[in-house]
């Protein structure tokens, strides 16, 4: 794992291997808590973990389910 170290107002970015570009800033600070601003082309997905964890279940059952229907 990469770590950073960001003060509000300041970003990392990610590249992906076809160029395009993620873009995530520290928007705030508390003692509990990070919140972070993601700039990101419509074509690329960017979720929180729990919710992403979510869509591949549900894209794997709807994948097991057309399988079922094809056989």
């Amino acid at each position: 794992m990469l770590l950073f170290k960001r003060k509000v107002e300041e970003e990392f970015v990610i590249v992906l291997e076809d160029g395009r570009e993620i873009s995530t800033k520290v928007v705030r600070l508390t003692p509990n808590s990070v919140r972070f601003g993601v700039e990101a082309e419509r074509s690329i997905e960017v979720h929180r973990r729990e919710v992403w964890e979510e869509i591949k279940a549900a894209r794997a059952a709807t994948a097991t389910d057309d399988a079922r229907k094809s056989a």
